[in-house]
């Protein structure tokens, strides 16, 4: 019998989805790895093949990733924080302390209490912005002027807005001025090596066009047992879905001329986040009535001056 040391790590089982986590990605989730598990390790990223990889830190070697930017990060209860330069409004720039959460589904996210700087003086839509391994992300969206990480740069980038809880706020405890997740990581190759505090960035070709986003003004979850159905969660108040008369609760039956069942909730998002001017038709059941509706996407940021 093989000698085996035990390891601890941090691995939670989900009997149940009380976070809706399927609901919002669309995909089968049986648990969460939490970042602790991987303290010991290097962590590879290819969001493009969807592979995940883990090295032994001993087996790692830089210089096969020469062609990647290092950055040096911090570590505060295992979880990873990059220091950037943030110009919220033009001209103004603040250095910021950001998580980095692959567990966010966003692209950044900013505390506008954590300093004067961090309030953003242009257009914002408020809303659901989105969902974390916390639950949902409630709070503002707008588009910033600049992000800066070492020679990598992003420019009018949509953003979301929240205040940091009061208690987290107290001098002593104040570690981050926001956080950065998966819509911009998927952008890169991504390489955490946690044992030396450092990360690997690879940026893919466009690494900095421009974000999609989504023009209707609704969020769409997924339901069923293969989640292959799908209902309005939210709807933001002014948007082409509000003015459609789409309300939270409507199921989606139809979109355009082909069932709900030809789709899955990535090419919902996608239709949703189309052409400025295009007419996306519903048919949507409310309790007992089936309706017919159409939206005109529209830039939903459109009045946001940088």
């Amino acid at each position: 019998m093989i000698n085996l040391q035990p390891v601890r790590h941090n691995v939670i089982v989900l009997e149940e989805d009380f976070l809706y986590l399927e609901e919002y990605t669309g995909t089968k989730i049986d648990g969460i790895l939490g970042v602790s598990f991987f303290r010991d390790m290097v962590v590879k990223l290819d969001y493009k093949m969807k592979i995940l990889t883990l090295y032994r830190p001993e087996k790692f070697s830089a210089k096969r990733f020469k062609d990647y930017q290092v950055f040096d990060i911090e570590l505060h209860h295992h979880k990873p924080y990059l220091n950037c330069i943030t110009e919220v409004n033009q001209g103004a720039p603040l250095q910021t302390k950001l998580l980095l959460d692959t567990g966010a589904g966003l692209s950044a996210l900013f505390h506008d209490n954590t300093d004067s700087l961090m309030k953003l003086k242009n257009f914002m839509i408020k809303g659901n912005l989105g969902k974390g391994l916390g639950g949902n992300i409630e709070g503002y969206m707008g588009k910033i002027h600049r992000l800066q990480l070492g020679d990598i740069h992003f420019e009018n980038m949509i953003s979301s807005f929240q205040a940091l809880n009061e208690e987290v706020l107290k001098e002593e405890k104040v570690v981050r001025n926001g956080l950065l997740g998966n819509m911009l990581f998927e952008r890169f190759h991504v390489i955490f090596d946690f044992r030396n505090k450092k990360l690997y960035l690879k940026p893919l070709k466009n690494y900095n066009k421009e974000f999609e986003f989504d023009k209707s003004g609704l969020t769409v979850f997924a339901y069923g047992e293969n989640l292959d159905k799908f209902y309005i969660k939210y709807v933001i108040e002014n948007s082409p879905g509000e003015i459609a008369g789409l309300l939270p609760g409507d199921i989606i039956l139809k979109i355009g001329c082909f069932s709900y069942r030809w789709y899955d909730l990535k090419k919902v998002n996608k239709i949703l986040s189309g052409k400025t001017g295009k007419v996306i038709k519903l048919r949507i059941k409310r309790g007992n009535e089936i309706l017919n509706k159409e939206i005109t996407l529209k830039e939903l940021f459109e009045n946001t001056k940088t």
